[in-house]
């Protein structure tokens, strides 16, 4: 039997928990299995959420259709939306083909997502 063993978690939080619950939560997890453990954090990226019921959130709406919908992603959109709430990911794909073996997207999808950025850009600039 191994004297020490480490392990990587990746733990991704809703925004409505703070950083500080979710640690708890690990914390507690690991006293159910009654071994001690030194938990550091590696790297951070904070939880995102975006008013759906936002102008920048309704017209991509309007012009991308009903399939616009909250995911629970990773992105860097995280750091962006602190400095800019009007921030949204949007692209070609299905989600649960991300970040996995054979990750790929229907090339047929790809000219229809560029229509989409096209139209929401013109939305958006000025008059």
């Amino acid at each position: 039997v191994a004297d020490l063993c480490s392990a990587d978690l990746d733990v991704r939080y809703p925004p409505h928990i703070s950083k500080e619950e979710a640690l708890r939560l690990v914390e507690s997890t690991t006293r159910v299995v009654g071994v001690p453990v030194d938990i550091r954090i590696k790297h951070e990226v904070p939880a995102a959420q975006v008013n759906q019921n936002s102008d920048h959130i309704r017209k991509m709406k309007e012009i991308a259709g009903p399939q616009v919908r909250a995911v629970s992603y990773g992105t860097e959109m995280a750091f962006y939306a602190q400095a800019n709430p009007r921030c949204l990911v949007l692209g070609p794909g299905k989600p649960e083909m991300c970040h996995v073996p054979d990750e790929c997207v229907d090339v047929t999808q790809v000219p229809k997502a560029a229509e989409i950025y096209a139209r929401y850009a013109e939305a958006l600039a000025p008059r």
